[in-house]
């Protein structure tokens, strides 16, 4: 290769590792992802065969939740990190509900 080419290809992996970088920083300061990564060691720890049920159920209560905030119009749109108000909105027996419907087992 001629050295043209190869200080280009240095410069763009240096632009993508930059960018991953720039990811992994976002990430670390977003509550919801640092959330989502406190759960990854229960989800290791269901068998393989229980793992889709356990998905999809997550899955579930997402949807849910974003037809609920659609349908009710319980959004929070007062600052740049948007927020959803939905659990300061629910009856108590209502989170109750999300909570036993979840049984990985």
């Amino acid at each position: 290769m001629k050295r043209s080419q190869t200080d280009d290809i240095d410069t763009r992996l240096l632009q993508i590792e930059e960018e991953k970088l720039k990811c992994f920083q976002k990430s670390a300061n977003d509550p919801d992802a640092q959330f989502l990564m406190s759960l990854l060691p229960f989800l290791k720890d269901i068998p393989k065969h229980r793992k889709l049920m356990v998905r999809a159920k997550l899955q579930q209560v997402l949807m849910d939740e974003q037809h609920s905030i659609t349908s009710v119009g319980i959004y929070d749109n007062s600052s740049d990190s948007s927020q959803y108000s939905v659990f300061q909105q629910l009856p108590e027996d209502d989170l109750t509900h999300y909570v036993t419907q979840f049984n990985p087992n």
